[in-house]
């Protein structure tokens, strides 16, 4: 009996001892259930070959041999992917898992891109550890894992190896098709759609493509699946047709402004640095013959020493050689220097000399990337990239309380408003910056709708070639709308000329010099009695334009006052 009795009591002691073993959980619960991410550390992340480095997985182990990992902003466009997976203890402790789901809706960029179709198969493999610590490697495949539009940071596009910043590219599967998109990167084509576009496995892509306009286009380009970037490179080569017979250097014209015989006849040339004809219909009335001849000459002697040439290159860059401004600064007089004034009338008249000689000893060359250009149906469109133009002139005067951003964001919200809209943002402005008084709530609203239209198309300029010379120059039907808003401003500048006449009595000679007695009197000239009007900047292919050692821009002396005005009457025509 006592034998039965310690038999029983053995097994009993057994049993709870069995039953105590079972309460111990089994390992695969002791798996973590709060997120992992790769900022901290605990998650390393392989997307399609690329270390990610933004990213969370949850892991749900829902038995010994299957659970669900969900994945967090891992695959550019789904912010969450649910992936069923089945795993496998190892004898370390650690847990193998793999498994696969297809997408079937589109990533949330899809929409901005104009996708009609979009999918994507994602598989998954890893490791994970009782401890937290988590490996997960996808491999994703279909057209949706790309599709999207890129910009700002999500795009990294150069043009010719050159950056090319504030663009997009829009990638999407259209008639199953995939089509890369460019916006506003092919001068002459703002929207340039690439059919078949296939990226590789690793994401990479290359080909060549033509515009409708002939423009050949070469690109090589790279979707990053760690960052969502996207790596671009375009180099386009302008067709014949966008190239106008003009693509070449092109020195500044230094013609004289007129030819002068000994009885001081004038006869205007053709191409000086610069011409504003104005020509009238009735030459006995007021007429603008006189300030367009005083501008073309005035204005040519600066331009002589602020630009040397342009070059108009096939691959659609503009880059130019150009004079140093602190130089042409330090030939100005002092005009608040009343004792000097006829030293002053001395300066002024130089720049009546009919002569130009470039006396600018410093040249620079612009960096490629700051415009761009191409001809299309007897127009020159010049194409000024925004963004890069104010990076460069931040970084030439060490300032940076502008930035380029800052600027494209000013000009989108431009763009976007009504023109209405803008005008009245116009007139609320100008006030601040001193412009009390103009209203422009009369102006054409089409006005400004054109001027916004060539932040996509460029600025349009008519253009000639003859001979050695190149024009470049707008006429009275392209100056027209523009000119009714300039003459919204001439009460204000009348009013300042005004205040500086009282101060200087120089200003009272410029009337006689400008052949009007007001500024009020250019609206007049216009609207009655104006035949013909252009401006035109002009370049000689094989103008010499190395530095002379006189000094155009500098005053000249007169010993009295009858000399200043006879000299200015052998100026005058």
């Amino acid at each position: 009996m006592k034998k039965l009795f310690r038999l029983f009591s053995f097994l009993a002691v057994a049993g709870i001892m069995t039953a105590c073993g079972s309460d111990d959980p089994e390992s695969w619960t002791q798996l973590p259930k709060d997120e992992i991410s790769t900022e901290s550390g605990d998650l390393s992340l392989t997307v399609n070959g690329q270390l990610s480095q933004t990213g969370k997985a949850l892991f749900e182990a829902t038995s010994a041999t299957e659970g669900v990992l969900t994945l967090t902003d891992a695959i550019p466009g789904y912010s969450k992917v649910p992936v069923n997976v089945t795993m496998e203890e190892q004898s370390n402790g650690t847990f193998n898992f793999k498994g696969s789901t297809e997408l079937t809706t589109a990533p949330s960029r899809a929409e901005q891109a104009g996708s009609e179709k979009a999918f994507m198969t994602v598989d998954v493999t890893g490791t994970i550890t009782t401890d937290g610590k988590a490996m997960v490697t996808i491999s994703a495949s279909g057209a949706a894992f790309y599709i999207g539009v890129y910009r700002n940071d999500s795009l990294n596009l150069t043009y010719c190896n050159i950056p090319c910043a504030g663009r997009a590219v829009a990638y999407a599967a259209v008639n199953d098709m995939p089509v890369l998109t460019l916006i506003g990167v092919v001068p002459g084509e703002y929207t340039f759609a690439i059919p078949g576009v296939y990226p590789a496995a690793d994401g990479s892509f290359s080909g060549e493509s033509a515009t409708a306009n002939g423009t050949a286009v070469t690109y090589t380009g790279k979707f990053n699946a760690g960052t969502g970037v996207l790596e671009m490179n375009v180099v386009p080569v302008l067709s014949s047709a966008a190239q106008g017979g003009i693509a070449r250097t092109w020195n500044l014209s230094l013609a004289p402004e007129s030819i002068v015989d000994e009885d001081y006849n004038y006869f205007p040339t053709d191409y000086p640095a610069f011409r504003m004809a104005w020509l009238p219909k009735n030459a006995e009335e007021m007429n603008g013959t006189q300030l367009s001849t005083l501008a073309s000459r005035a204005v040519s002697h600066f331009m002589v020493d602020l630009l040397s040439n342009v070059s108009l290159n096939a691959n659609g860059t503009l880059t130019a050689k150009y004079g140093d401004i602190n130089y042409v600064k330090s030939q100005l007089p002092d005009f608040n220097n009343t004792d000097d004034i006829w030293g002053i009338a001395g300066w002024f008249l130089g720049l009546l000399q009919v002569e130009m000689v470039p006396t600018q000893t410093t040249w620079i060359e612009s960096p490629a990337g700051l415009a761009y250009w191409y001809c299309r149906d007897g127009y020159f469109y010049f194409v000024p990239d925004i963004m890069n133009i104010v990076a460069q002139a931040n970084k030439d005067n060490n300032n940076s309380e502008m930035s380029p951003e800052m600027i494209m964001g000013l000009i989108s919200q431009l763009s976007q408003m009504e023109p209405s809209a803008l005008i009245n943002y116009a007139n609320q402005l100008l006030p601040t910056i001193g412009l009390e008084g103009v209203d422009l709530s009369d102006v054409n609203p089409e006005t400004i709708r054109t001027i916004l239209s060539w932040l996509q198309t460029g600025v349009p300029l008519k253009y000639k070639v003859d001979g050695d010379y190149l024009s470049l120059y707008i006429d009275k039907e392209m100056a027209e709308p523009f000119m009714t808003i300039l003459f919204k401003f001439l009460p204000v500048a009348q009013s300042k000329i005004d205040e500086m006449a009282a101060e200087n009595p120089m200003m009272s000679m410029m009337w006689s010099l400008l052949g009007i007695t007001k500024l009020d009197d250019l609206k007049t000239i216009w609207n009655d009695n104006t035949a013909e009007f252009k401006i035109s900047i002009n370049f000689n292919k094989n103008a010499q334009q190395a530095a002379a050692p006189s000094q155009t821009m500098a005053p000249r002396k007169f010993n009295s006052p009858e000399e200043a005005i006879q000299v200015m009457k052998s100026m005058v025509p």
